[in-house]
């Protein structure tokens, strides 16, 4: 087979104009992605800040976890990483969401996806020094508090599970009158955190304030209460 010096000429020129992606330049991608970006999500006309962070390992492989500030989220694992040329994808089985974005070198415009849903997120690197966006919450006590905090479990032997909250007690002898806080629908934690925000936690201070015993706790299956939500 022939082949003239001018074919070799152009698929040289061919090369250089439109260099081919190997999987080694993927992993260098991978490798420069690594640390923190932030974006927000527009949810109902409410802004919800979403931080990615994103660890390097071995051949440029990333591994990571998300925060939702808003919603007192931290640390929730990252289950798989791609990325493919200048496509990212962010896997997040335990919420069931997945995003995918495309980087242009300063920042990465995509979509995230969950329970049927898909909404614009756009991620920016966070500048070391500076926080991701979040809110400050006056209205959550601060320890040290003037009363007594303690951790408890306690057993519903009928399902054979251990449920975990918190027992505040007014500093003084006592006796005391004792309010149970019980939540609602859904899957809540002791301070029936919702959107950043905890109304359980602010009514236990209040009350214990004023002189009520109060027991919060985490609901089955959620927080450090065993057993699950659902059943």
């Amino acid at each position: 087979m022939k082949v003239s010096v001018a074919a070799i000429a152009f698929a040289a020129m061919w090369g250089l104009m439109y260099p081919q992606r190997t999987e080694a330049q993927d992993a260098v991608s991978g490798f420069e992605l690594a640390g923190d970006w932030t974006g927000s999500l527009s949810v109902q006309g409410m802004e919800l800040p979403i931080v990615f962070h994103f660890l390097p390992g071995e051949a440029g492989t990333l591994s990571g976890s998300i925060d939702s500030p808003a919603q007192g989220a931290e640390g929730i694992p990252i289950s798989e990483i791609t990325v493919s040329g200048d496509t990212l994808v962010v896997e997040v089985a335990s919420i069931g969401g997945r995003y995918k974005g495309t980087w242009d070198g300063e920042r990465i415009a995509g979509e995230w996806n969950q329970s049927g849903s898909s909404l614009p997120l756009d991620l920016t690197r966070v500048i070391e020094g500076e926080a991701a966006a979040g809110f400050v919450r006056p209205q959550h006590p601060v320890e040290p508090f003037p009363y007594q905090s303690r951790q408890v479990q306690f057993d519903n032997a009928a399902a054979d599970i251990r449920l975990a909250g918190t027992l505040t007690l007014p500093a003084d002898a006592g006796p005391h009158p004792a309010a149970i806080l019980i939540s609602g629908s859904g899957p809540q934690d002791r301070d029936e955190t919702i959107l950043g925000h905890k109304p359980f936690l602010v009514l236990a201070d209040h009350l214990t304030r004023m002189g009520v015993a109060v027991l919060r706790f985490d609901d089955r299956g959620v927080g450090q209460s065993s057993g699950v939500f659902s059943t």
